[in-house]
């Protein structure tokens, strides 16, 4: 049995990060809560994880879309609603940008521990919004 509790880890404008990251048992969760909905959070996928999230209070969109290990997309995004109660799984290499209306909150669980030192992000900068006005409409 490992327990733990969730610390203040990040703090910025566009939202608040509380994190467990359990080294012993090789996995993390986050809580957030979302401050603003203009700026994207996410642009990124991982190689050596994967990612769950849960919507529990508000919503808003994920674009989603396979990428190579060098964050290009292999495959057209597809838009996610996300919505009070959504759970939302990510695959290794599955790029991702979340967009939330501000108050959303979500916990986030993670098959890996946060590395500091070493973090398992492949960035994905063209995996946005603007990017795909088509799928907003």
């Amino acid at each position: 049995m490992i327990t733990g509790v969730l610390k203040l880890v990040n703090e910025d404008t566009r939202r608040t990060i509380n994190e467990f990251n359990s080294t012993e048992g090789d996995f993390s969760v986050q809580q957030l809560d979302i401050k603003v909905s203009e700026l994207p959070l996410g642009r990124h996928a991982h190689a050596l994880k994967t990612e769950t999230w849960v919507i529990e209070k508000g919503e808003g969109s994920a674009l989603v879309a396979k990428v190579d290990k060098n964050g290009k997309l292999v495959e057209k995004p597809r838009k996610i609603d996300l919505l009070d109660g959504s759970i939302l799984h990510l695959s290794q290499f599955e790029g991702h940008t979340l967009y939330f209306i501000p108050g959303s909150q979500a916990i986030h669980f993670s098959s890996k521990p946060f590395d500091y030192k070493k973090p398992d992000f492949v960035p994905c900068p063209e995996l946005v919004k603007e990017n795909f006005p088509e799928l907003f409409e």
